[in-house]
């Protein structure tokens, strides 16, 4: 065999061999930038909310200032994940990041976040109850006793909201669940005259076990 073809046959190993480890570059710069940004994610995430979980193991995310609380797997969460994320650093959170930030955020909720009732639009406290009113931004509800009823923020409930979840409007002085316009209607067809429940207790809802009438109160 010849120099030169001696020379070919090395120039094509170096590159084959170039090329590999490009290729191993890559990969391996991928994925470190994939657990830096996930890194980076926990630490956003964990800056800015508090991490519980409910009987089920449920781990929710309760945001600083607003109060509003989100199922870390849910929609919801993701999508305020991926906004805020871009608004602080305007850079966009990978999937992939964000699906290994879930992955240990649900290890910190499980193990390191302290046991707390969720419920779905409305609770009972005390003597009576509290329906929230799904105001985006705010953690807003109507705290419902005998002789009366008051809008606040201050209220000590955790409420998660569905993606299909609507804000209800204000309650006035004077009205009643059976009118057929304005925020009787709202409440009506938010199902509040239906129960009081959390996630677990949806079933027992839909069978009519747990009942709530706040007509009298809110009238």
């Amino acid at each position: 065999m010849s120099a030169e073809n001696n020379y070919d046959d090395l120039a094509a190993k170096l590159d084959a061999h170039a090329e590999a480890t490009k290729n191993d570059t890559t990969e391996g710069g991928e994925k470190k930038s994939v657990e830096s940004q996930a890194s980076t994610l926990v630490a956003f995430v964990r800056d800015r909310c508090r991490l519980v979980h409910d009987e089920n193991g449920e781990v929710y995310a309760v945001e600083n200032g607003t109060g509003e609380v989100r199922n870390i797997e849910r929609k919801a969460f993701k999508t305020w994940l991926h906004a805020e994320f871009y608004t602080e650093t305007k850079k966009a959170a990978r999937s992939q990041s964000v699906a290994k930030a879930l992955t240990t955020l649900a290890g910190i909720g499980l193990h390191d976040g302290e046991a707390a009732e969720v419920h779905i639009r409305c609770a009972q406290l005390g003597g009576g109850y509290v329906i929230d009113l799904g105001e985006p931004g705010k953690s807003r509800a109507i705290v419902v006793r005998p002789g009366g009823w008051t809008v606040t923020e201050h209220h000590g409930v955790m409420f998660t909201r569905p993606e299909s979840m609507k804000a209800l409007p204000e309650p006035t002085g004077g009205g009643t669940l059976d009118a057929d316009e304005g925020a009787g209607a709202a409440y009506r067809s938010a199902g509040l005259s239906g129960g009081c429940y959390s996630p677990r207790a949806r079933q027992r809802h839909r069978q009519g076990q747990i009942r709530l009438s706040v007509a009298s109160h809110l009238g």
